[in-house]
């Protein structure tokens, strides 16, 4: 399991959206991105978040780019850690301006600008968007 003290809070923001998805996976059916089923396979909080949306899909982006931040987090090389980081940022990035217009999909939000207090993306765009 990945330990929260162990990785930056802006990668530990995203396994907790992933988590969160996939507790709603059966509410929400599909990636509203990709259109690919969601999966219902619990292992984001081990750090697997890949492969489970097209290529092209900003949630497969972000899922890479955050493992990588995770199998670098016990690595002494700062520089490395670094870039992995602003990689993790600029998907972070490409993500809030892809949700920019449409409306959330989990069912405790379903709203069109904004997102209330319990909404996961909520959380994620507080811990990973700053």
């Amino acid at each position: 399991m990945v330990g929260r003290a162990n990785i930056s809070r802006r990668a530990d923001a995203v396994r907790h959206l992933f988590m969160a998805l996939e507790k709603a996976a059966e509410k929400i059916n599909t990636c509203w991105f990709c259109g690919l089923p969601l999966t219902t396979i619990k292992l984001a909080n081990q750090g697997y978040l890949a492969g489970n949306h097209s290529e092209t899909c900003p949630f497969e982006a972000l899922a890479v780019a955050t493992e990588n931040c995770i199998k670098l987090r016990d690595s002494d090389d700062r520089s490395e850690k670094a870039s992995s980081e602003a990689l993790l940022a600029e998907k972070v990035s490409l993500l809030l301006q892809a949700m920019e217009g449409r409306q959330c999909p989990f069912p405790v939000c379903n709203y069109t600008s904004g997102h209330r207090l319990e909404c996961p993306f909520h959380a994620f765009e507080r811990d990973a968007g700053g």
